[in-house]
């Protein structure tokens, strides 16, 4: 991981703001991406990402894909009595896995994807959340 800048104070004990602000601008850059990249397709150039733009009174969420410049956004679950969410794709671009409460707690789904055949892969009784597929995708940890 790249380092950070220094923020010592100088001669004068004062913090040299320029060096702070090239920290607050890594560490801001740094999480743009953390938040961006792991919906990125490496496979079909498509984002996935969750929303509750079709439910905003109950707040329930589902998962959508688009094109990056934000053109023909699809809506692929429509879980309205939960929510759907942490969508990731798989590193070839042909699965999402994702973390759904539809069964009474979360547990991990993968789906194709356009949506289709979504499916269950966890089954016990505590919180699954955040897949992450492995470089091969073949494992899918989750937290």
């Amino acid at each position: 991981m790249p380092e950070l800048p220094d923020l010592e104070r100088g001669q004068d004990g004062v913090i040299d703001m320029k060096k702070k602000f090239v920290h607050l601008l890594f560490i801001l850059i740094l999480c743009c991406l953390l938040v961006i990249l792991p919906a990125a397709s490496a496979g079909n150039g498509k984002i996935a990402f969750e929303s509750d733009r079709d439910s905003p009174t109950d707040m329930k969420w589902d998962i959508y894909v688009m094109n990056p410049d934000g053109t023909d956004q699809t809506r692929l679950t429509f879980n309205t009595a939960n929510d759907d969410t942490n969508p990731v794709w798989s590193p070839d671009g042909s699965k999402i896995a994702f973390a759904s409460n539809r069964d009474g707690n979360f547990e991990i789904y993968v789906m194709n994807a356009d949506g289709t055949e979504q499916t269950r892969l966890t089954t016990d009784p505590g919180w699954k959340t955040n897949p992450a597929w492995s470089p091969d995708g073949k494992k899918l940890p989750f937290r």
